[in-house]
């Protein structure tokens, strides 16, 4: 439990983007019991996703670009913020929420 869960997963995802936390670890919330879970077990699926922050996509064309001049590959969109791993809780609260 925490007393400010939006600020802490704002935290932890923000380490995540940076690769201060491993790129599979999972953090979402529980409105009702006012948890907030971190998971990184294995065995969870855990799908690509491009990272948008204000209506605006982190992957540029210019990134798109590179990948197709093998300047840059993917795994370096996930050390770079561009991309992040969601497991389906994660990606479920992202879709009900805005934590």
């Amino acid at each position: 439990m925490h007393r400010d869960a939006r600020r802490l997963v704002h935290l932890l995802r923000s380490m995540r983007r940076k690769g201060r936390l491993g790129e599979f670890v999972s953090v979402h919330t529980n409105e009702k019991q006012l948890t907030v879970s971190i998971s990184c077990d294995s065995g969870r699926v855990c799908r690509p996703l491009i990272i948008v922050e204000k209506g605006v996509s982190r992957v540029t064309q210019e990134h798109i670009q590179q990948v197709v001049d093998n300047c840059r590959t993917f795994m370096d969109f996930v050390k770079e913020g561009l991309i992040e791993y969601l497991d389906v809780n994660e990606e479920n609260k992202k879709k009900k929420s805005s934590i």
